[in-house]
């Protein structure tokens, strides 16, 4: 997720502290809105504004291994019962070709 902040924005705050304290509370707002967008099946689309500009398919997003990084086979909506690699309480992790 990345957070965008305006010349604007940075300019009202007058030192570090309440810059930093800006910057959370909007990454907060974000992540907060970002995660009740999700739907089974659709994900919204929002604006700096919070304004919904457009729907985002899921079902064709696919995870990424939780030790490596890289996309797996699976999308996000397939059930992790179907799935190799899933480990509950962590995540999604590759077929085993992992090299860190």
């Amino acid at each position: 997720m990345e957070i965008k902040i305006t010349d604007k924005e940075i300019n009202k705050r007058p030192n570090d502290l309440e810059l930093g304290k800006f910057v959370r509370e909007t990454y907060w707002k974000q992540k907060e809105q970002y995660e009740s967008n999700i739907d089974e099946h659709v994900r919204l689309k929002t604006n700096e504004d919070g304004l919904v500009i457009g729907v985002q398919n899921i079902e064709d997003e696919y995870e990424s291994c939780v030790i490596c990084g890289r996309k797996t086979s699976y999308t996000k909506n397939t059930h992790v019962d179907m799935r190799r690699g899933f480990i509950d309480g962590v995540g999604q992790a590759c077929d085993g070709s992992c090299r860190l």
